[in-house]
Parts: structure tokens; sequence; C-alpha cells
């Protein structure tokens, strides 16, 4: 859900082979290729109220696609276009509370085009804007929803950063009595690049803390100011600054699991795979562990543009998987702070992978992924079934052509034009890739 240049990098794209690995307790393999657009993130949510898991994608170059499922795994592009172009953040919740999956979306070509909005679902499907919830200004980094001032109302929260050379970040709280009608609060974050913003209930007061994560260093690179920040509101505002949780990395994403067993949520974060640490607190690590709003930097760190926690292998632990530009990786969990990485569960075929949401998505009870990357030439989007059969990555808007079962229904899928809707063939070649960071979200309960 937000916009930071990404280094560029050299990625080999060819006709992948996807075979899973024998002995793992997780394999997801690829069934279907959704889209040749570059895309930074991606929804898991039943978008038309028919009761199974829709797509939603937000685009680099083009606006917001969504991608209905027929209920059996298989997708298809409904041919609407959301939000702004060039698509920099997406979150999906019930803002509205009438249980239909709403969107924020961010975005914008430019300082001068970058807004926000949120766009409100009727059930179906179909969207119409808010206008009391929109900001423009200040490019939109990152947005949440949280009950900040614990009146039992999901607030709105928006995340802006500056462009120019005087770096400052800017939290904007709306509040949810009266349809999100009153102006929004504003506080600014001097001297400050952040880049993400997540909430939770970290003290156990049922108020929800926003999580701000940083850039490690002052807009003259000469002093430490980033890291993770912890906010609350103290009943007048959001005052009162917690915690500064310090770390030399630029942060990734930002999520949260109780992972040492305390009844408490703890921090889990990641890095940039292409940062390189500031060096100056010698902090490398990403995950802190919570005692009722007390942090303890924990032994893990984890690289990656991106992160969304599920329990994959359902065994009731919750599971991580990291997209890191060129791979998708598994963290299963094991008993108190440990995780077991799982090479080469997840098959993914993108030459660049931006972001990753997970969901059962063909109605088998396994927990299956979806996949956005943004590979310029090749296919980008994809969908990986747990314990699929495919063996190759499948073309544009095509099952696998292996013969295997991709959607798991017993009936074998050949590829043709039937099963597969066309498209072309992947290709060999060195792709040159310019990224750009962002991360979707749906609110836990």
């Amino acid at each position: 859900m937000s916009v930071l240049l990404h280094s560029y990098r050299l990625a080999l794209a060819g006709a992948m082979l996807a075979t899973p690995l024998a002995g793992l307790a997780v394999t997801l393999a690829p069934s279907q290729s959704l889209s040749e657009d570059q895309s930074f993130q991606v929804a898991v949510a039943d978008v038309d109220g028919d009761n199974d898991l829709d797509l939603v994608f937000g685009q680099y170059d083009d606006y917001v696609e969504v991608w209905l499922n027929d209920g059996t795994g298989q997708f298809s592009n409904a041919g609407i276009d959301l939000g702004n172009q060039y698509t920099s953040s997406l979150y999906v919740v019930d803002a509205n509370n009438d249980n239909h999956p709403d969107l924020f979306v961010a975005g914008g070509s430019g300082l001068q085009e970058a807004s926000a909005q949120l766009l409100l679902n009727n059930g179906s499907g179909n969207f119409s804007e808010n206008a009391n919830v929109s900001v423009s200004g200040e490019y939109p980094a990152d947005w949440t929803i949280a009950d900040v001032d614990a009146d039992g109302e999901l607030d709105m929260v928006a995340l802006n950063r500056s462009t120019g050379s005087t770096k400052y970040s800017v939290l904007w709280i709306w509040y949810g009595s009266d349809d999100y009608a009153a102006l929004p609060s504003k506080r600014v974050l001097s001297d400050l690049d952040c880049t993400r913003v997540e909430a939770a209930d970290l003290a156990g007061d049922s108020g929800d803390e926003l999580v701000v994560g940083c850039r490690p260093y002052n807009a003259d690179g000469t002093d430490y100011a980033g890291g993770i920040q912890v906010w609350e509101h103290d009943g007048m505002g959001l005052t009162e600054l917690t915690a500064v949780l310090k770390t030399d990395w630029d942060i990734g994403d930002v999520d949260f699991t109780d992972i040492d067993g305390n009844g408490h949520l703890d921090i889990i974060g990641t890095h940039f795979n292409s940062s390189t640490p500031v060096s100056v607190t010698g902090k490398d690590h990403s995950v802190w562990t919570n005692d009722n709003g007390t942090f303890t930097e924990a032994d893990l760190d984890f690289e990656g543009i991106s992160l969304d926690i599920a329990d994959v292998d359902g065994d009731s632990r919750d599971d991580l998987l990291i997209a890191d530009g060129s791979n998708v990786r598994l963290y299963l969990g094991e008993s108190g702070t440990s995780f077991a990485y799982q090479a080469g569960a997840a098959n993914v075929c993108s030459a660049y992978v931006q972001h990753v949401a997970t969901g059962d998505l063909n109605d088998d009870g396994k927990t299956d992924l979806a996949v956005a990357g943004n590979s310029i030439t090749d296919p980008a989007d994809f969908v990986l079934i747990q314990d699929g059969t495919n063996t190759e990555c499948p073309t544009t808007g095509g099952s696998g052509s292996s013969g295997g079962d991709s959607n798991n229904d017993d009936d074998s899928d050949d590829g043709d034009s039937e099963d597969s809707g066309g498209g072309g063939t992947l290709g060999f070649g060195f792709l040159l890739v310019l990224g750009l960071l962002s991360v979707v979200r749906i609110k836990r309960d």
C-alpha cells in the first residue's frame, strides 16, 4: 500500500518449470495466469457476493482490475476499471458495515495527480465513491483501518509522504461516525520518510495502536530517526508515541500475529531485499514480541517486499508468505517463536514477484495463493493452488498445459482454448525491471 522507488534488477524470464518438490509439507502449484499487466498488489475478497473469493489487482500502468471466481478457482476479468491509473495502494475492508468488501485506492502518475479514494461496494461488485474520504497533495503512501479512538467505529487512516528534498510524513484520520463526514485530523511526522502504516490493539486496551514503518535515517542522512514507531490515541488525538523500535533496515512491510503464545499480538516486519543497513544502531532484526505494550527485539529477520500471514498447512499456527522480488518464500510456524523455511514450496512463475495474498480459492478447504508481479512482457499475475498438479507455468489467461487438474475439480485441464482461454508463451530473455514497492492488506478481526 505504499509507493517507494525500488532498485532495478535484471530478471531472467523463461519457460520456467514449476514441479512440486518431494518431501515438502506444503506445495503451491500455478493453475492460471491472469494478466500481463504490471501489478503491485493483490487482494482476496468476495466482491460480487456469490460466496467464493475473487481477486482485486492494483496495476502500475493501469487501473484496479477485478477478477471474478467461477467457484472452482478459475477467474475471469470483470472488465471494470476502478480508482486512479498507476495504482500505488489498495486496501480491502467493509468500511460501512454492510457486509460487502469496499476498497481504498490510492495512486496517480505524479504528485499533482496523486489522490486516494474510498470506493463502496453495493454487494454485486459495483463501486461508488464516498467523497468524504479523500486526500491529495503529498504522495499517498499507505492506508489502514483501525478503531483508533476506541469508540467501536472503524476509522480510516492515510499515511502520506513528501516527494521533495525536505522529508516529512503525514497521518490523516477520518473518524468513523457520521459516514466519515467530519474533517480528518492531521499529524505531521517531521524529518521522517515513512512508507507503512498498520494497526492493531497491541496494548490490550480496546483501542488500536498505529504502527508506522519509516526509513532508518533523517532527511540529511546523518542521524537515526526511523524504524518502527508505535502511536496510540490519548482520547484527544494521536499525540503519544509509545515506542520506537530501532532497525538499520528500510521497512518493507508490517503485520501482526502472536508468535510467542502470550495472548498479545507481536510485530512481524520485513526489510527491503535491495536496501543496505545504515549501521547506526547495529540492530538488524525485524520482529518484536509484545508483552502488553512492551516490545522486545526477537532474534528473527525476514527479508522481503511484502508479507501475508495465514495458517497455510492447517496446524493452527500462523505461517508467513513473503514476496522478495523474485520469489515467494514460505515460513511455517513452529513451537515458540520458530519458523521453518520451506524452500521451493511456492512455485512462482512471475519474473518479478511484488505481492501475495492468501485464501481458499477453489473451495477445497486449503489455503491457496494469488501472486501479483510486475514483469513487463511476460505473464505477471498467477493463481497458485495448494497440492495442485501442474508442472509448467500457464500462459496468459490460461490453465497449465501439463494435463494436470489445475483447479482440483477431478477433470484434466489440457490447456487448450476451452480450458485456458488462449494466450502467448513465456519467452527467454533478460528484463530490466523498474519496480515500485506496494502492499495490500485485508483488515483482520
